[in-house]
This record gives structure tokens, sequence and C-alpha cells, in this order.
């Protein structure tokens, strides 16, 4: 009795080693890798679903799921590993989904898009901000640190000569500390 316990328990660890290592597949899970970026897949209908996505290739990669006319990302499996299945869960809208992997040493590829039915708003998708996206806002903020910068020099100049004849509190704001605060200090003046 003792014997065979012990043979259950190490088959049913065996068991799931091999399942938690993405070593079989279940039907519902969705394989991935270098030349295929998720098969054939599809949903019956919108809400909450979660997909068990199967790294199938020797190397690491990114999985997302997107728009596939905006390239708006709605979910991203990051770092999965290679041989590993793990899950992403989404509450899915009706429109048009498609799964984008990104794995070490590859080309981008984008899989087949996938409609799901009906008039279900779901999670939004968040699209990437491109270059282009930031040059406006890039030329902006260059503009406000050179007006910025231009004051500042003007004020440096001005505090300097007035420094140097001697009257550092004409016409720029005072000194926070008197020259006797800088010689008690041990700086000398």
């Amino acid at each position: 009795m003792r014997t065979t316990c012990l043979l259950s328990t190490a088959a049913l660890a065996a068991a799931v080693s091999i399942t938690a290592c993405g070593g079989r597949g279940t039907p519902d899970e969705i394989a991935f890798n270098s030349a295929r970026c998720g098969g054939t897949w599809s949903l019956a209908k919108p809400g909450w679903h979660t997909f068990e996505l199967y790294n199938g290739n020797s190397v690491g990669g990114e999985v997302d799921l997107i728009d596939p006319r905006t390239g708006g990302i709605y979910a991203e499996v990051a770092q999965f590993g290679p041989g590993t299945t793990t899950p992403m869960r989404l509450d899915v809208g009706s429109g048009r989904y498609a799964f984008r992997c990104l794995f070490e040493d590859a080309d981008p590829i984008t899989g087949p898009a996938v409609t799901v039915p009906g008039d279900v708003k779901g999670a939004a998708a968040t699209v990437p901000v491109t270059y282009h996206d930031l040059v406006g806002p890039d030329k902006q903020y260059h503009a406000y640190v050179q007006a910025g910068l231009k004051t500042l020099a003007g004020q440096t100049a001005a505090l300097d000569g007035d420094v140097r004849r001697g009257r550092p509190d004409r016409g720029t704001p005072r000194l926070a500390h008197r020259p006797s605060d800088v010689r008690d200090a041990g700086g000398g003046v």
C-alpha cells in the first residue's frame, strides 16, 4: 500500500511538473512560436476570458493582444519564457483582435485577425506612443527651457556685476547671508 501511495504521488508530481512547464497542450491553449503567432483561435462571445498562451519556441519573448487596425494593445505578456504556458486575462469586447509576437532574434509577426461578435464594450486598447507623437511636445519643452536659461543667465550676469562692484543687494534679490555670516563660518571674505 505504501509503495502504491508513493508511486501515485510521484506520478501526480510528474504530471503537475510537465503541465507547469508547458509540456502538454490543452484544448484552450493558444500556441506561439517564431513562425506562427497564435494560429487559429476564436471566441464565441465577448466577456471576461482567460487565454492560456503556450510558448513553443526555444527562445523567450513577448506576446501582445492588439487591435489590428490601430496597433493598440489590449493585454501583454512580457518575459514569456520558452516552453512555458501563461494566462492572459481580459474583458474582451466585440471587435477585431490579433496576437502580435516579439520573440528574441526574430522580426515581429502578427497572427490572423479574429472578430468577436456582438455590440459589447470591453477593455480599451492603449495605442503606443510614436517618435512623431513626441516631436511637438519636445519642441515646446526645449523652447521653455531655453527661455528659462536666458532669464537665469541674465540674472546671474547682473548678480555677478553687482558683487564685483561691491553691491550684492542692488537690483537683485538680497543674498541669503551677510559677509559676516560667511566669515563666522570659517569661509573668510
